[in-house]
């Protein structure tokens, strides 16, 4: 079976920032998201049918947009780590099987500072 899988992944320094809506937090955009699970320090949904795009984020989240924008000079050294967001596009006959294949402990174990 030939298939293809997409990886997108995006390191960031400050807590994942999410929508505000109506003076409400919306952790997912996607109203057609489903198989969604939801913690203090991880989000995951679903999108899509026969190609699915699953959405992880590791890490906490925020609503305030100042927390996610740098205004001084880049730094010096790397920040620390606070939130991973994982984006992939797999077929759905694949989904269940790649879902159980990551290592969500490992990816928590990321976040924090960086070891020099």
């Amino acid at each position: 079976m030939d298939y293809k899988i997409e990886l997108s992944v995006e390191l960031s320094p400050h807590a994942y920032l999410i929508c505000v809506e109506d003076g409400k937090s919306i952790d997912i955009p996607d109203p057609d998201a489903y198989n969604i699970e939801k913690s203090d320090q991880f989000l995951t949904w679903q999108t899509g049918a026969e190609n699915v795009i699953l959405h992880m984020i590791f890490g906490p989240r925020t609503i305030d947009e100042v927390e996610t924008i740098n205004i001084d000079k880049p730094a010096t050294r790397f920040a620390p780590l606070k939130s991973i967001e994982l984006i992939i596009s797999v077929p759905r006959d694949e989904v269940t099987n790649l879902k159980k294949s990551i290592d969500r402990r490992a990816f928590t174990t990321l976040l924090g500072p960086v070891v020099n």
